[in-house]
């Protein structure tokens, strides 16, 4: 998939995820999974795609979507595991670093020549796709700490 398809998908789908209390509260916990897990499949198939074409491990698209959809399994099943102990907000808040990691990693330019720091749309993805994520866990975090 090359770079301005994948930036197309990808970073509309990915600010429509992190708007989960929205869809949650307008759509019900178990419609917002569905409506989200096709959003979800899509996202992985296209950062699984770039990553192949990086000559990357492809593997690791799975970190693109992990903690969205951790929050939308725990509101459809109302579980309450997760802000139980911090352990696990820590955990979440490692898996959103990982999605923020791989979200940076697949919009690198493709030619090898081109330095990233020197292209513009790298440099302009680096600040969305950081926001992107912060606003997310933020969003999501309380819902994972026994903080809040």
């Amino acid at each position: 998939m090359d770079r301005r398809t994948y930036i197309y998908i990808v970073t509309p789908l990915v600010v429509f995820l992190n708007c989960g209390e929205l869809l949650v509260s307008r759509l019900g916990a178990t419609l917002a999974l569905v409506v989200a897990g096709v959003a979800m499949v899509v996202v992985w198939g296209a950062v699984w795609a770039r990553l192949c074409r990086q000559k990357l491990r492809p593997e690791f698209a799975v970190m693109s979507i992990l903690p969205q959809a951790i929050f939308y399994a725990a509101q459809c099943t109302q579980t309450t595991i997760f802000s139980e102990t911090p352990f696990w907000g820590t955990l979440y808040a490692l898996l959103w670093l990982g999605c923020l990691s791989v979200l940076i990693v697949t919009v690198l330019p493709d030619t090898k020549t081109v330095s990233p720091w020197r292209d513009v749309i790298f440099l302009l993805l680096i600040p969305l796709a950081t926001f992107c994520i912060v606003s997310g866990f933020l969003q999501y975090y309380p819902y994972f700490s026994p903080l809040f």
